[in-house]
């Protein structure tokens, strides 16, 4: 099997996140408009739950690896020749001390969170927080070249239900946009709220309109426009599909669309969602329409303005194998970048494929290139104004969890 052409030998990271537990999700995801980052999107991790033997998504926000990628994706066109090899060592030694972005004296957990960065370099932190005694969804804010400020409770509910796996994003101007998954109706729905440059956070609004079935873990992405697209897993059919909805620009959300295409009544699972430079949306998510065992990940475009077209399948093995955690870049043109956690060799290796504006998913490549049998997974995928790429992923090739990254 050939390794990817075109892609860099993998590089370690000398930063290590906290080892994956139950029920957590980790990294990634942001937008960042204004700059030469076009997209760095969200992913779904695996883990398996040794008590019960199953899998199970997960997905947490770790500002470590989110903020290697925006670096990483931002300076690739002034990193070319022999210094982008060089990179990790590099940028090294540049990194601050670590800084406690949560200001609760208790020992509360703080769990799951995410980040923006918007083209002036202020930063906007969200989690799920439990100093009230249930999961809330907190934030701060970091002027750039500041400090982190007074946390503030995004959520708006006075009970006690859970909030959970919160994502955030900004445009242009400096305002702020978040999504979670919420209880406080009983049924998890998926909220939001909206933080005007300098205000405070607005009412929550619901998102998902299918009545009182579950949906799980949104991701948001917005345009240079400032439109908004959400995406989520919803059972409103009976079993898992894959839902959208789509907010203008200083207007309200719009009526929800159905993303996934089976009608076999398997489960799709959550994904992620990326815009490009035309506001064409791309979504990718794990599915299990052709066998319980077999997991794919599939895509679907949106034209601006439009529809979700027909669903495609992006990896092209023969086999039965499971291939999860899907991550989705676009540059300015529309050219599409997918990443995933892939089963075929027996064990999990770094996957990629890209996409053409206009064309099809083309022949998928391997990026991670040790020889042995290690687990790779947890990946991330990151694209600039050009044709730049940027990937990191977690990494067992030493016998330990490492982050790994190449570039393309």
């Amino acid at each position: 099997m050939a390794i990817i052409s075109g892609w860099s030998a993998a590089q370690q990271v000398h930063l290590r996140p906290v080892h994956p537990i139950a029920a957590t999700r980790w990294p990634l995801v942001a937008s960042v408009p204004g700059n030469e980052l076009s997209a760095i999107c969200a992913n779904f991790g695996v883990f398996v739950d040794r008590e019960e033997g199953q899998m199970r998504s997960l997905r947490s926000r770790l500002a470590v690896f989110l903020l290697w990628a925006l670096l990483l994706a931002c300076g690739l066109s002034l990193l070319q020749g022999t210094i982008l090899p060089a990179i990790s060592s590099v940028l090294g030694p540049l990194w601050d001390a670590n800084e406690k972005v949560n200001d609760d004296s208790a020992t509360a957990e703080q769990r799951a969170p995410d980040i923006a960065v918007d083209s002036a370099g202020n930063a906007y932190a969200v989690w799920r927080d439990y100093r009230n005694g249930n999961y809330d969804i907190y934030f701060s804010y970091r002027p750039a070249g500041g400090k982190w400020g007074v946390n503030e409770r995004v959520n708006d509910d006075a009970g006690v239900e859970v909030q959970e796996w919160p994502a955030i994003v900004v445009d242009r101007p400096g305002n702020a946009y978040a999504v979670w998954e919420d209880h406080r109706n009983g049924d998890p729905d998926v909220y939001f709220s909206y933080q005007p440059m300098g205000g405070g956070w607005s009412v929550s609004q619901r998102v998902d309109d299918g009545g009182t079935t579950n949906v799980d873990c949104p991701d948001l992405a917005i345009d240079s426009v400032g439109n908004l697209y959400a995406l989520w897993q919803d059972w409103r059919n009976g079993d898992p599909d894959v839902y959208f909805s789509y907010r203008p620009a200083g207007g309200g959300w719009g009526a929800n669309e159905r993303v996934s295409d089976d009608t076999t009544g398997t489960t799709q699972y959550p994904g992620a969602i990326a815009v490009d430079g035309a506001s064409n949306a791309y979504a990718v998510w794990p599915d299990k329409r052709n066998g319980d065992e077999n997991t794919d990940i599939y895509f679907s475009y949106r034209p601006s303005g439009g529809h979700w077209n027909a669903n495609e399948r992006i990896n092209d093995d023969a086999g039965i194998a499971e291939q999860w955690g899907p991550a989705i870049a676009v540059d300015d043109a529309g050219n599409a970048y997918a990443l995933w956690q892939d089963n075929r060799n027996g064990n999990f290796d770094v996957y990629f494929s890209y996409r053409p504006v206009g064309g099809t998913w083309g022949a998928n490549m391997q990026v991670n290139d040790d020889a042995g049998t290690a687990d790779q997974y947890t990946v991330a995928i990151a694209a600039n104004g050009a044709t730049d790429v940027v990937a990191i992923w977690q990494d067992r090739r030493s016998g330990n969890s490492d982050i790994y990254f190449s570039y393309r």
